[in-house]
């Protein structure tokens, strides 16, 4: 089980059994509970802030990866057709004829 399910579980299992002996428990313990429970509740908000922040740096890598590759790709058809110049991201508008997107998606496909 991964890390944040198991803190996630322990947690919940916690509240509910230190709500029910609450009035039955002795201070010190009822303190000591309740730091634990705290303990894991904070453990818990850092395992899944970790897991948050690498799952954004493996998605950065990933997509520096693909645009990389396709910007390897672009460069190749604009050799090879003898473009002057090729826009990517802000293109307002952009003739068919002149509209290499398709060529690149295949080129990638094939690589």
């Amino acid at each position: 089980m991964p890390t944040s399910r198991r803190f996630a579980s322990r947690c919940a299992t916690c509240r509910p059994r230190s709500r029910r002996t609450a009035s039955r428990c002795p201070r010190p313990d009822r303190r000591n509970k309740e730091r634990d429970l705290a303990n894991l509740s904070r453990d818990l908000q850092r395992a899944q802030r970790e897991f948050r922040e690498d799952l954004n740096l493996r998605r950065n890598e990933e997509l520096a990866s693909v645009q990389e590759r396709a910007n390897k790709v672009i460069q190749q058809i604009a050799e090879a057709e003898k473009f002057d110049l090729i826009l990517q991201d802000p293109v307002v508008f952009a003739s068919q004829k002149i509209d290499i997107t398709d060529k690149v998606i295949k080129a990638l496909a094939d690589k």
